[in-house]
């Protein structure tokens, strides 16, 4: 969520024009979970190496 609102702060200060953020939001709510899917990854192989 806070990639969001850092796009739509930044399209407020006319920093990046507004068509922009079609494609801005989508690929940071993107990489968030792909993030979130490789942490979880390293957590799995941990847990497991652990045991």
């Amino acid at each position: 969520m806070a990639f969001v609102m850092m796009w739509l702060v930044i399209g407020n200060l006319s920093v990046l024009p507004y068509g922009l953020l079609v494609y801005a939001i989508p690929l940071s709510i993107l990489e968030s979970f792909i993030a979130t899917l490789i942490i979880n990854t390293f957590k799995i192989k941990e847990i497991t190496k652990a045991n």
